[in-house]
Parts: structure tokens; sequence; C-alpha cells
């Protein structure tokens, strides 16, 4: 499909603020430095192995390396964040139209697609941070009533609710101790100042948080001091530094290598940016968390997976299961 005025217009616009960020980086940038390299990695035993830095990567990583006699490694098939992931309102432009914070991935063709017959992109995160990277960054906890429908005792609006409050820290309180950074954004904007008394006047409640079905609010976002609150902000800048826990960037994970007798997980095979290859070992677990396309997808090429795929595929079948791959959504 030829590409649009519009898509031009973003493209070029896309360029010119990435060669003015490398002429004039933003200053104070946060440091994701790892004090391991990919073959000291390869020496040790760790007894976790995080495969993607995303979101639930990232969350893992903070929590099991809080313990200093735990060893934990995160593969990460891409780069610390950009200058240009720093900046809230460039986030309808990090995936358009190849960047180097998406996977890029695109659906095949159908009438699913809403309403595009030759497929659409398929937006998710590559980088430390995952989807955090290149999302909207607002924040919204949901409609309580979904929660409670799914009819699961410890999932359920009461119990959950508690939990997400220890997520978030609202404009820099210590009343929790949240990791995520949430601010308002305070607009002047007539419009949203119209707009807003017409809620009122339709006697609409003020705040659509905490699971509340109906409202209007002014929208909080992962934004602090102008700039985005990636979850490698809140999860891994404040631990990067500790000695039992190393971090890989630009290293993709290729194979999970299983024991056909116990079905256990032994040890990982990755890349790095030259194709060498290496193996990581572990003591005790290995955590996928490489996202709805690629967590599948590594556990095919593994042995994981629906026996008639995998043996088209010419690929061993160390567990058969049937799910693996089927309904994303």
């Amino acid at each position: 499909m030829p590409a649009t005025v519009t898509q031009l217009a973003t493209y070029l616009y896309t360029i010119t603020v990435q060669i003015f960020l490398q002429q004039c980086p933003l200053s104070l940038l946060t440091d994701y430095t790892s004090s391991c390299t990919i073959t000291t990695a390869s020496q040790t035993n760790y007894d976790f192995i995080i495969i993607g830095g995303g979101t639930s990567g990232l969350v893992l990583a903070n929590r099991l390396s809080y313990n200093s006699a735990i060893k934990v490694l995160v593969v990460e098939a891409g780069m610390p964040p950009s200058n240009y992931s720093e900046m809230p309102m460039e986030y309808q432009h990090l995936n358009f139209p190849v960047s180097a914070h998406d996977w890029n991935f695109k659906t095949q063709p159908g009438d699913y697609c809403n309403g595009y017959p030759d497929g659409c992109v398929f937006h998710q995160g590559r980088g430390i941070g995952g989807s955090s990277l290149i999302s909207n960054m607002i924040q919204y906890e949901g409609n309580s009533v979904d929660f409670d429908r799914w009819n699961i005792s410890l999932w359920n609006w009461s119990i959950l609710s508690q939990e997400l409050l220890k997520i978030n820290l609202l404009n820099g309180s210590t009343a929790t101790n949240g990791y995520m950074e949430v601010s308002y954004p305070h607009s002047t904007s007539e419009l949203i100042n119209k707009t807003t008394e017409a809620f009122a006047n339709l006697t609409l409640p003020l705040h659509m948080l905490q699971g509340s079905r109906m409202g209007y609010y002014e929208v909080p976002a992962y934004v602090k001091s102008g700039r985005r609150f990636s979850v490698a902000k809140g999860y891994l800048a404040p631990i990067i530094t500790r000695s039992n826990l190393c971090v890989l960037y630009n290293t993709r994970a290729t194979k999970i290598n299983i024991d056909f007798q116990t079905k256990l997980a032994k040890s990982v095979e990755v890349k790095n940016s030259s194709n060498a290859v290496f193996t990581m070992q572990t003591t005790r677990e290995v955590i996928l968390s490489a996202g709805t396309i690629n967590s599948p997808k590594l556990l095919m090429l593994s042995g994981i997976g629906p026996m008639d795929d995998l043996l088209a595929k010419g690929l061993p079948v160390m567990v058969p299961l049937e799910g693996v791959g089927k309904k994303p959504t």
C-alpha cells in the first residue's frame, strides 16, 4: 500500500527529531549499565534465568534478586531506552514506520484486523522496559466488575485493588512505597475545562479510579519531571548495581534446553549482536516473559507445542502441548 502524505510527513518528522537528539542528547539519562558481560554470564550458574526484560520480567528480576543469595540473569533482545523514548508526546511516533523500540510485527492478511485486508501492525515493545517504552503512559486500573466476574478468590477487586496501590507512587508522595511514578498533566486547555463542566452537569462522578464503572477524571500518566517513567526506571534502575543480578542487552534467547527425562529446563541458548552462541546454565528455573509472540515461538523452538506443528518444522517434541501459539488475545 503506497505511503500517504500523512505517513511521509510523520516519517520525516520522526527522522528530524532523532537527528536532533543525536546532536543534542538529553542530559541525566537513567543508567542501566550492568556489570556483567555475556562471557562472564556464560561461566556462571544462575538460580533464575528470565527471558525478556519487559514489565513482568523486570518485576520478577527486582523481587527475586532482593535475596542476595539468589543469582538472577535477565536476557533482553533489545537495548536500554533511547533519548527519543524519554519524550512523552513522542509515543505516537515510536513505532512508525519502523522503530528500534518495537518488534514491528505484522499480522497475516485477513478480514479480522480492524478492516485492514493486508494485515495490521501488532505493536510490542523491544528493549529493557518492554512495551512501557512505547505505550501512551496512561495509568488506568480497569473496571472492578471485570475482575469480579472471573470468580477467582485471590483475583477479586477487593484484594487486587490493594495490591495495585503498592505499585504506584503518586506525585512523589511518601504515602506509599510504589515503584512507578504517576503524575497528572494539569492541562489548562479550554476544551478540557468545558468537557469537564459538561460531565459535571451530567452528575457523573469526578474520578473514574479504583474500579468505578462510570465517570471522568484528569488522566494520570507514568511521567516524572516531563519524561516517560517506564518499568525499567521503576523496577530495574534502582537495583541495577546488585551483585547477584546480571542483565544482558542485545542478546536473544534462541532455545531452552530441556531434560528429556525430567522435563525440566536446564539451560538457555542465546545469541549476541555478533551472532555468537552462548549457553546460560540454571540451577532452578527459566522464566519465560518474552511477550505474546516471542514466548510461544521460543517454546516451540524448544520442543514445546502442538506435535503436528513441531514435526512439520523438524523440531524435536519434548512436551506436546496443543495450546501453545493459539489464541494470543
